[in-house]
């Protein structure tokens, strides 16, 4: 090797190499030598390999820098391959975790009359209920499986004539069960006639813990034609049918309520008893949940084989006839039912009585929690009106005063466990 015009250390410092490897090689204590530092030499003593190559002893050349590089990479594939893989494992269960304890968001169209579900992940859409299905009501259930909550809906038709209650699985839409009322049914309890003409309808429906035991139930309500006659049933989360009562009139909405502070919820339920043209409240609970509100007392025969069997029940009749006609009013109703607490903690159930046709909070109904009957009070806009009507000789009557009033409910109707007792607590 010609490197006499080179000082070795600068020789290793232009070869990029330690200066006791390029000592080593002069001595000829290197019997082989890396293509590494042949490279090297050849560069900082501006020869060709070759010219070297003649000159040295049997150099071995060592595998190049790029081979372990690629020996790395080939290890890392497995990695990556693993990493991936349990990459989306995580995803997938952290979908489905999503799924089972996410929110998933409900839609109502109140003018289209549809229902839709938006998913947790993204919101994306999961399902929408069938274009030509009107929607009448929707509501989350409150009962969980393995894919989220179940969804309870009133819809249909399922024909021209009908409305079913229908349990739908969130995930999917899919139908888990409907519930209707039969004429069967409604016959058992009102007699033969009772609902033959108009159509079954799931009108609305609620959710109540009434054995108080954490398991809610649904609460529904049926109506044949426009409002008469009508059913309140109940179901457990598989659409087994728990109880239902007969209503003879057409009945506002359902009200849950802890009455006695027990923990089991109460039904309330405010309407109208057509066989006395006058306004009912029920109450219904997990013992007394059968039968219908049918008695001795009704005119007319609007009965059939069932009992009333529920907790208890008021019945506010209407007034003689040729007052009911200066009022213009078919039948009294009983309206935008609530409980409240008094400040000595006892328990009212609140009504409006009037019609829906003019009079629809003529009077307020306050009853105790056996629907005793504590007061009757006309408000200020029947004052106004009655005031009006007898000026001009259309109402013969003050129908606002507390004497008519106290009379009026002492020909009122109560029952407890389907008996008769007094109206009017002392």
């Amino acid at each position: 090797m010609e490197a006499a015009k080179l000082h070795p250390a600068e020789l290793a410092k232009r070869a990029g190499v330690h200066r006791r490897t390029v000592s080593d090689i002069l001595r000829g204590k290197r019997p082989r030598i890396s293509h590494y530092t042949l490279m090297g030499l050849a560069r900082a003593l501006d020869r060709d390999v070759d010219e070297l190559l003649g000159r040295q002893p049997k150099i071995v050349t060592l595998p190049q820098a790029e081979a372990p590089r690629r020996e790395a990479g080939a290890r890392r594939l497995p990695r990556l391959l693993f990493g991936s893989v349990a990459l989306l494992l995580l995803l997938v269960v952290a979908s489905l975790a999503l799924l089972r304890f996410g929110v998933f968001t409900l839609h109502y169209d109140s003018e289209g009359k549809r229902a839709s579900v938006a998913g947790p992940i993204f919101g994306l859409p999961r399902w929408e209920s069938d274009a030509g299905e009107r929607v009448i009501e929707v509501a989350l259930g409150p009962w969980r499986e393995w894919a989220g909550r179940r969804i309870v809906l009133v819809g249909g038709p399922v024909d021209e004539s009908r409305f079913d209650l229908q349990a739908v699985r969130i995930l999917t839409g899919k139908t888990l069960w409907t519930r209707n009322i039969t004429q069967e049914e409604m016959t058992r309890v009102f007699g033969e006639g009772a609902d033959d003409e108009g159509r079954a309808v799931a009108k609305s429906f609620c959710f109540a813990d009434l054995t108080g035991k954490g398991e809610p139930e649904l609460v529904a309500g049926f109506t044949h034609s426009i409002y008469s006659p009508a059913m309140i049933r109940r179901f457990d989360r598989d659409g087994s049918l728990g109880g239902g009562y007969g209503l003879p009139g057409h009945y506002d909405r359902l009200l849950v309520a802890d009455l006695e502070g027990d923990g089991q919820d109460e039904i309330i339920v405010a309407g109208t008893n057509n066989p006395h043209h006058g306004a009912m409240v029920v109450v219904l609970d997990a013992d007394h949940f059968g039968g219908g509100a049918v008695d001795a007392t009704a005119r007319g025969s609007f009965a059939g084989e069932l009992a009333d069997a529920s907790r208890s029940r008021f019945i506010l009749p209407g007034l003689d006839g040729e007052l009911m006609e200066q009022l213009r009013i078919q039948r009294f109703h009983a309206f935008r039912a609530q409980v409240f607490r008094t400040v000595d903690d006892e328990t009212r159930v609140q009504c409006r009585i009037g019609s829906p046709w003019g009079f629809e909070g003529a009077y307020i109904l306050t009853l105790d929690a056996e629907l005793q009957a504590l007061s009757l009070i006309a408000t200020d806009g029947l004052k106004n009106l009655a005031s009006a009507k007898r000026s001009q000789g259309l109402l013969d009557r003050d129908v606002t005063s507390p004497e008519f009033c106290e009379d009026w409910l002492a020909s009122a109707h109560r029952f407890v466990g389907g008996r008769p007792v007094p109206p009017v607590g002392d």
